[in-house]
């Protein structure tokens, strides 16, 4: 029997970049006959069959983010693995993936590195933090870790004690 496969990734909006990824993604698990589904939840207006927006009423990132948390566990009986994606210094990562295993978590980018030339100031600092924290404990509960590069899983397991496996 096939294993069925989750990659989700929520932003308040979706960068083009990780649009484009997910279609390719999407289409490659089609060609391969994969069971393997894409969904990104933001604020955005669908532009790909895998695109969810947030209802109009679901408008703060504490909503949006447990609105999403509720999906997302509706969703795992039909899943036998989850993989996640989402915005660096998001105060919400772990407690999205609390209780919910298999999961994986996939990088892009050095978190801790990236910040303070995505956000600057006060609010890098507070990102800074909150990645730090956060992120630690989301990677210490995933399953694995799966890196675009060696780098990159590498670096992202120096930031743990409890080291998943990595790709």
């Amino acid at each position: 029997m096939k294993k069925k496969i989750l990659h989700v990734v929520v932003f308040t909006n979706l960068p083009a970049g990780v649009r484009n990824q997910m279609a390719a993604e999407q289409q490659a698990a089609r060609e391969l006959g994969l069971a393997w589904d894409v969904v990104s939840w933001s604020a955005d207006r669908p532009s790909t069959p895998f695109m969810k927006q947030f209802p109009k009423t679901v408008k703060s990132l504490a909503s949006r983010r447990f609105f999403f948390m509720r999906w997302l566990r509706k969703q795992r009986t039909s899943y036998d693995l989850i993989i996640l994606r989402s915005p660096v210094g998001d105060p919400f990562a772990f407690w999205m993936m609390r209780g919910l295993k298999p999961f994986v978590t996939v990088h892009h980018t050095k978190e801790l590195a990236e910040i303070p030339y995505v956000r600057s100031g006060w609010q890098g600092q507070i990102a800074f933090m909150i990645e730090r924290f956060a992120g630690q404990m989301l990677l210490s509960k995933a399953n694995a870790i799966v890196g675009v590069t060696g780098e990159i899983c590498n670096y992202e397991l120096q930031r743990v004690r409890n080291k998943p496996l990595s790709y």
